[in-house]
């Protein structure tokens, strides 16, 4: 199991409360996807599976600094999609789980 915190960068420099909004609601929607996705939720059980999401931070690009910025890894994540209907196994173990 991996453990993945995320960092979500708004600007500054055209309009920060709304580009700060924005990443607010960005950030409320990928901990409702983890969960949905990655959280096993029975009566006796709570646990993640695959991915555990440590946490999702929001900060402007004058707050990160130079230091911080070194310990981060960006991922370009533009040509995923978590909309497919029905959704789609996220990791090859799902997918095994899921044949005939």
């Amino acid at each position: 199991m991996y453990e993945l915190q995320v960092t979500l960068l708004h600007a500054t420099n055209a309009d920060p409360e709304q580009a700060e909004s924005a990443a607010t609601l960005a950030k409320k929607r990928v901990e409702e996807i983890f969960l949905q996705r990655c959280f096993q939720k029975t009566d006796t059980l709570s646990k993640w599976q695959w991915l555990e999401l440590v946490g999702v931070d929001v900060i402007s690009d004058q707050a990160l600094t130079y230091a911080n910025s070194l310990q981060l890894m960006k991922w370009q994540a533009d040509h995923v999609s978590l909309r497919t209907d029905p959704p789609q196994p996220m990791f090859e173990e799902s997918r095994k789980k899921a044949a005939p």
